[in-house]
């Protein structure tokens, strides 16, 4: 916790947020969709994920900003819509 900044601050001082990975998922080309929906595509493939998204979001959460982390649709295999607003967070 030394390392993190939080050595003296009390638990209930601290605010954490939670962030699924799945949230990060690419935009899979037309290929990829057919795979994904035969049960073929390789989620847990690194590749499978937008970094430069999650990356951007984590700087802003670390810079005090409120993000909006997308949602991703199992269903359609794309992202959704929707979002989840993060606001800023100590861990």
């Amino acid at each position: 916790m030394e390392k993190l900044g939080q050595q003296h601050k009390e638990q209930t001082e601290r605010r954490v947020v939670c962030i699924s990975q799945d949230s990060f998922y690419r935009t899979l080309t037309p290929s990829e969709r057919l795979r994904a929906e035969r049960g073929q595509f390789n989620f847990d493939h690194p590749d499978a994920f937008d970094d430069k998204k999650l990356l951007a979001i984590l700087k802003d959460i670390l810079a005090g900003k409120k993000v909006e982390v997308p949602e991703y649709d199992y269903v359609t295999n794309s992202i959704s819509h929707r979002s989840h607003t993060i606001y800023p967070a100590d861990v």
